[in-house]
């Protein structure tokens, strides 16, 4: 995360915020900044993918992506190209039953794929 929004900000000459909003729009300068980072982590993820799959024999069939930018369609696009899988926003909850008014159950909805670290512990929490 820090290493791809220090990418995005040039180290700090721009704000987090607003890279994230020129991403969100769509800029052009960005999107190819975008692009350069994440297929540098695509190579780290490919290789961890390649090493699980060698000890596990097994083939990996989707990517669940989280964190902040996860939300925006470019970021899970460049990376399901870059890797040759699908990738999705992981929802920590999406087998959990969730007892919220129909507005906070949708506010929340926009704040899964920050939520990933809070309910990794919860869920390790319930499982000991």
């Amino acid at each position: 995360g820090k290493h791809f929004t220090d990418a995005l900000t040039a180290d700090g000459a721009l704000q987090a915020e607003a890279a994230h909003l020129l991403i969100k729009q769509g800029d052009a300068g960005m999107a190819e900044i975008c692009r350069n980072t994440l297929a540098r982590l695509a190579t780290e993820v490919r290789n961890s993918i390649g090493f699980f799959e060698g000890q596990y024999e097994g083939a990996i069939q989707r990517l669940f992506v989280s964190g902040g930018l996860s939300r925006v369609e470019m970021v899970l696009q460049t990376l399901s190209d870059e890797l040759g899988l699908p990738c999705e926003i992981w929802d920590p909850l999406e087998n959990c039953e969730v007892a919220l008014p129909a507005p906070k159950r949708k506010a929340l909805q926009q704040e899964f794929s920050s939520l990933n670290v809070a309910c990794g512990a919860a869920f390790e929490y319930l499982r000991s």
